[in-house]
């Protein structure tokens, strides 16, 4: 196990200190151990959402469901029909 020494701002190491007064957590390290457990685990959530969302289109991507040209393509078709349909 790694150590870090890590300097608190006076609003933190009393937050610190109530977890441990309350009986949440036996030490500092306790806290932010958990506090630093809770984040990561709060980004590998985010990640697996983003790859949630992103799956959908990849999908098309791989199944050829895709339009393969630049904005000013799609501007220019989306305008195309816009014309066409007055």
């Amino acid at each position: 196990m790694s150590k870090f020494e890590i300097e608190f701002p006076p609003a933190l190491a009393d937050f610190l200190d109530r977890q441990i007064e309350a009986g949440l957590y036996n030490t500092v390290s306790d806290v932010v151990q958990d506090a630093v457990r809770r984040l990561s685990e709060s980004d590998d959530a985010k990640l697996a959402a983003l790859r949630a969302a992103l799956a959908p289109g990849l999908a098309d991507i791989e199944a050829g469901r895709f339009f393969d040209g630049s904005i000013e393509d799609i501007l220019g078709e989306a305008r195309a029909g816009a014309v066409a349909r007055k």
